[in-house]
């Protein structure tokens, strides 16, 4: 997950291929697109995955905010521990001694991953994020705000680089930059073992950058763009080893924007395939973020990706899978019991309408995810934005992820269909019409005995007004404004450069509370406010 609020789109940048030398012995030779089948994915407690980390038992953690912190999955994808942390999570990974460590934007704090207790806390930064341990156990935190990495041993003491850039901590490298050896918002980061390297994911550059433990840039993987070794928004960045493990054969790397992972040859650096697509079909993908590859199933290479959707997405990788039988996507009254796989043996069956099932894979392969549907009712919903207001609804069973406009799906007749309504930043969730009145400003549970229509309505948290009417930014007060009118800002922060041309005259009143009773400080404008024509009164407004 990136930490950063925009993307700057670069026209132009030259594309980097994989440069540097490359060792036959540690890199596979002319390594060819894997065959990839996507499997069930890892649901249970997931909200939004953030980034991911395996111990040495094959257990995987999974940063997620809204789902209360950490959570720890078995390899078959069961639900272990939930770890509350009190702060907000962002970056994972083991510590040698087996400590989680876990970005918390200031600082990393130390868990103990049996008990979930708090053990300590290191480092001070703008904004940690993407955190990798090496083989000797020194640790490697991107600081995403500040466009750097920094580093510590493995008793979490910082250890002086030598090439730490001017402002920037002795214990980092980078800095802020698009040449060789700089950053614009480092995120992810791996330890890529065989060459003792780092690989730091440079999300708002469009790239991969490959630099030695000791800090010293090798080379790059990428350009901004999109289509093959281009990138619009990369987060997070894998390695394949051949089965001796003395060979590196492929890297995978995710993007957001992009909605997909792209998979390269790591001794050429070439483009290899695609896995995921922009969906929310199983092995589909909406705003991925880390990536893990797996195997401690020896039998079963898997990679595991952070999806936006609300889950962990599961692909095996170049197993040969099972097939489902004819029943497959068929629509039953009662449940299936023949023709069910092709190849492979029957498992995982479950549901009472619509039905699910696995065919194993022959020889390790992976499974085929196979159903069959009972009739369906479609369920409708409708997002109304109040204002500028915006938000989300989402539902569970899954099939419904709505950004905006009208979206619909079909569900099993006379399932229970759960609609949760999120309002996005700065926007605040105004409640349910439709089939959801009832349920106020909480989420809606129906029946779907029959078709079903809802709207949610999400309006703007006014941070600015202008007679009543709320806006986000003062600018976009101002811009309302017809020969004159009068301002009201709330006593908070406005990162904005402010342009006054229209030629009204305007009074702007800073300092109100949330709820515009009273005025107890001042209004901030991080910025520049330029009054080209009109006029212009201020009261409690400060510009810096």
């Amino acid at each position: 997950m990136s930490l950063c609020s925009k993307t700057v789109r670069i026209i132009g940048l030259a594309a980097f291929v994989f440069l540097g030398t490359i060792s036959a012995s540690k890199y596979a030779l002319g390594a060819v697109a894997p065959l990839v089948s996507a499997l069930p994915s890892v649901t249970d407690g997931v909200s939004t995955p953030v980034r991911l980390a395996t111990d040495s038992s094959g257990n995987i953690y999974v940063t997620d905010p809204r789902g209360g912190g950490i959570l720890k999955y078995d390899g078959a994808g069961n639900l272990l521990q939930k770890i509350s942390t009190l702060k907000n999570v962002f970056g994972i990974a083991i510590a040698k001694n087996g400590d989680l460590l876990v970005s918390q934007g200031a600082s990393v704090a130390v868990i103990n991953k049996s008990t979930g207790a708090l053990l300590s806390q290191f480092g001070t930064f703008t904004g940690s994020n993407g955190i990798a341990v090496d083989g000797i156990g020194n640790i490697y935190v991107t600081d995403s705000l500040n466009s750097c990495v920094q580093v510590f041993n493995s008793t979490y003491a910082p250890v002086s680089t030598g090439v730490a850039a001017a402002g920037k901590p002795a214990n980092s490298f980078g800095t802020v930059g698009r040449a060789i050896g700089q950053f614009v918002r480092p995120t992810g980061i791996s330890y890529e073992k065989l060459s003792n390297r780092l690989a730091i994911v440079d999300t708002l550059a469009g790239q991969i950058q490959f630099y030695s433990t000791t800090g010293i840039y090798q080379s790059s993987i990428g350009s901004f763009g999109s289509g093959p070794l281009k990138f619009t928004a990369p987060q997070g960045v894998a390695f394949e080893y051949t089965k001796d493990d003395k060979t590196l054969s492929r890297i995978y790397i995710a993007d957001s924007f992009q909605s997909t992972v792209q998979v390269i040859d790591a001794a050429s650096g070439a483009f290899l395939s695609y896995i995921g697509s922009y969906g929310v079909a199983g092995g589909e993908l909406v705003n991925p973020g880390d990536l893990l590859y797996d195997r401690f199933d020896q039998l079963n290479n898997r990679l595991f990706v952070a999806n936006g959707t609300g889950a962990l997405s599961l692909y095996s990788i170049d197993m040969i899978t099972g097939t489902c039988g004819t029943a497959n996507n068929g629509i039953f009254t009662v449940a299936p019991t023949t023709n069910l796989c092709r190849n492979g043996s029957v498992a995982n069956f479950s549901g009472s309408g619509p039905w699910s099932w696995s065919c194993a894979g022959l020889n390790g392969g992976a499974s085929a995810t196979c159903s069959a549907s009972s009739p369906m009712y479609l369920a409708t919903v409708n997002i109304v934005s109040s204002n500028g207001g915006g938000g989300s609804v989402t539902s569970n069973p899954g099939g419904i992820n709505c950004l905006g406009g009208a979206c619909s799906a079909n569900f099993a007749a006379g399932s229970s269909l759960t609609l949760m309504a999120r309002a996005n930043t700065g926007s605040t969730f105004a409640g349910w019409s439709g089939a959801c009145a009832s349920a106020g400003t909480g989420d809606c549970i129906v029946s779907m005995t029959a078709a079903r229509s809802a709207t949610a309505t999400f309006g703007l948290i006014p941070k600015a007004r202008v007679s009543g009417t709320p806006f986000g930014t003062i600018a976009s007060a101002y811009a309302a404004i017809n020969n004159s009118g009068i301002i009201e800002a709330q006593a908070i922060t406005f990162i904005e450069n402010l342009i006054l041309n229209n030629g009204s005259a305007v009074t702007m009143k800073g300092g109100y509370d949330p709820a515009f009773n009273a005025r107890t400080g001042y209004t901030v404008i991080d910025g520049t406010l330029t009054v080209g024509s009109g006029s212009l009164v201020v009261d409690q407004l400060v510009i810096q």
